[in-house]
């Protein structure tokens, strides 16, 4: 059975970074991203996507688990998959929470879920230059923060499944996936 990570934590955290370099050391591990996905998908930018209504957001999310397992039907069975995504949307009116479903359908045999201080957080968002956030301060980040993993507990308990919290740390990630035999 194909092992699939989930890759979750606040938007900023350094999932990204973080996936791009382990997969760089595991060749046979992909980095498949949620919204690179849907933005393939729906023809829509990042930004659009991220700044939808509660109703449109939900809905995409249907949209998602059936396009990321058409993604996982091209990759050989040997691949492992890092599935970067999101317990929350900060769609610019409130934080989206991801419902469960989201998680179940697409199989996740591991949660990982970067933590770091929000004030690091803060600064890689501000050299970000590429990408388009609401403004925040450091205790919307660490309440955003505290919400999302209080989530991924609940969703990993739900689901049976190990979770992990780490820093944004190549080596970290390295040490809880070779645990699960992700090679």
């Amino acid at each position: 059975m194909r092992k699939i990570i989930c890759l979750t934590g606040v938007s900023g955290v350094g999932k990204g970074y973080t996936a791009k370099k382990y997969c760089e050391l595991k060749p046979s591990t992909i980095h498949l991203v949620a919204s690179d996905i849907l933005k393939a998908e729906l023809k829509q930018e990042k930004e659009t996507l991220r700044a939808s209504q509660k109703d449109k957001l939900e809905n995409n999310q249907k949209i998602l688990v059936k396009a990321f397992k058409r993604s996982l039907e091209k990759l050989p069975s040997d691949i492992a998959v890092i599935f970067d995504c999101h317990m929350l949307i900060d769609n610019n009116h409130g934080l989206v929470q991801i419902p469960l479903h989201v998680f179940k359908d697409t199989n996740i045999s591991q949660m990982v879920f970067i933590y770091d201080a929000p004030s690091v957080i803060l600064e890689r968002r501000k050299s970000d230059i590429g990408r388009v956030r609401p403004e925040r301060s450091e205790s919307d980040i660490e309440a955003q923060q505290a919400k999302a993993l209080k989530i991924a507990k609940s969703y990993a308990a739900q689901l049976n499944i190990p979770i992990n919290v780490i820093s944004p740390c190549l080596e970290e990630l390295k040490e809880v996936t070779n645990k699960f035999a992700i090679e």
